[in-house]
């Protein structure tokens, strides 16, 4: 509802920038702005109403969202239940105004008064910019230290324990030999525990728990954004809520409150890149490498496996910030999508496209062929069977076992190469290798003439 606007000479001479507008004008100009808003902007006009003199007017309920109000005067005016969300509101008067239940997320009230108004509360000025703003003493002293405090203290452990664990693995994983996974020998060097956690219990147990730590991270930032969203993005004295934060974590957030991504400098958005790299695409990548080291034993399931988890770890990575930034920016003005379905599809088509990328790859090596001409010879070098495994040399890595010369048991004593000698060695008898694996590997040299390998 819009009454008509009224003011007395006292009150037009003390707002000096302060310039007066009919009641059939503002009904237009609010109409145009409705129309602009419910379009998403692709119609209609944004409402200019800077300098404007709507002192004591009744504009309940109004919808303002994202208009220029710069240094309008709304003093003692009643904008309960109205939408001022993302507006500009650059040293505007809200003295004694009616703020009940009015939205002001993500507003410019910088330099703004607000002294005697009614119904504001914190919870209504999430996102906003309130540099140099005159406000009531209950909402001036608010302090959210202690909220940003307690929202990172839990995921601070859980973001170095996600980077302690995959630091870890890739050093278990570049130590690790192709005899190693033929054998499914121990993954801890150490004697006492060596039979404790065996290859195929590490290559399928720790990424089922990077993954866990990576997709509980990730729900714990989601509670962060929400409580930092519920806070001003400036406050009074200049300060922003990542101050009381990790840089690590701080920097994730940045990016999606307007007032702290517009002028950074080149520090703030190289911390922004190093951060979300560490933060998003370190457990991915580690799973990745779990995946490609894990090609060798030619265990379909357990590369499936690999490839299902890279899928999650990589969906979260490029659909969460994406998704929750449609959500954690108050004020912006989201144009209209036609279709759910193509914009959860674009956020998704990453992880669809590595998806089925790596289950061909997979299928590709293991049901497929090396491509050493040299092994299978009656097949050409073009053989649909050789792709996955030229594709994956091609980028310097041969993804099956090489143990050319190596020894898969002790040598019989003395040379005793008879029944009886042989009978006497003790090796990895309950090793079964797979046949495919065996073929595909390397035996070269004296090695393969003398190679001895039972329950075959």
């Amino acid at each position: 509802m819009v009454s008509k606007v009224k003011s007395t000479p006292a009150e037009i001479s003390t707002a000096d920038e302060s310039r007066g507008i009919t009641l059939l004008d503002l009904a237009e100009v609010l109409d145009q702005h409705k129309i602009w808003v419910e379009s998403g902007g692709e119609s209609g006009t944004k409402a200019d109403l800077c300098g404007v003199n709507l002192a004591h007017a009744d504009l309940t309920g109004v919808n303002l969202q994202g208009a220029f109000l710069n240094k309008a005067n709304f003093r003692g005016a009643d904008l309960s239940l109205g939408n001022l969300r993302g507006a500009s509101l650059v040293q505007a008067d809200l003295r004694d105004t009616n703020l009940l239940g009015t939205e002001l997320r993500g507003a410019n009230l910088m330099g703004a008064t607000l002294y005697g108004a009614e119904g504001l509360w914190v919870g209504r000025l999430g996102g906003t910019n309130l540099f140099d703003a005159m406000l009531p003493e209950a909402v001036a002293t608010f302090d959210g230290a202690k909220a940003i405090a307690q929202a990172t203290r839990f995921s601070r452990w859980i973001y170095f324990l996600i980077l302690a664990a995959c630091a870890l693995c890739a050093v278990v994983i570049a130590f690790t030999t192709d005899v190693h996974l033929v054998l499914n020998s121990s993954a801890i060097p150490f004697s006492r525990v060596s039979n404790a956690v065996p290859m195929s219990g590490f290559y399928l147990g720790a990424p089922l728990f990077i993954v866990l730590m990576y997709l509980r991270f990730h729900f714990l930032l989601l509670r962060l954004w929400g409580n930092m969203a519920a806070l001003p993005a400036v406050f009074i004295d200049g300060n922003t809520p990542e101050k009381d934060g990790p840089w690590f974590l701080m920097a994730l957030v940045r990016r999606h409150f307007r007032w702290m991504r517009d002028g950074r400098s080149p520090q703030a958005i190289l911390e922004a890149v190093v951060a979300a790299v560490l933060a998003y695409w370190v457990a991915p990548v580690t799973l990745f490498f779990f995946w490609l080291r894990y090609l060798a034993r030619q265990d379909m399931r357990g590369t499936l496996l690999h490839v299902l988890l890279i899928a999650l770890a990589v969906a979260a990575a490029t659909c969460l910030p994406t998704i929750v930034s449609r959500v954690l920016r108050p004020g912006d003005l989201y144009r209209k999508s036609k279709a759910i379905l193509p914009v959860v599809l674009s956020t998704l088509k990453v992880t669809l496209l590595s998806g089925c990328l790596l289950v061909l790859l997979s299928f590709g090596v293991i049901r497929g062929m090396p491509a050493d001409s040299t092994i299978a010879p009656e097949m050409t070098g073009s053989d649909i069977r050789r792709w996955a495994a030229q594709g994956l040399q091609f980028l310097g890595y041969r993804p099956y076992a090489d143990v050319t010369e190596a020894s898969f048991s002790p040598l019989p004593a003395h040379g005793d190469w008879s029944d009886e000698g042989i009978a006497a060695i003790r090796g990895p008898r309950g090793v079964r290798f797979h046949r495919r694996s065996i073929d595909k590997s390397f035996f070269r040299g004296p090695a393969r003439r003398r190679s001895l390998i039972w329950d075959f």
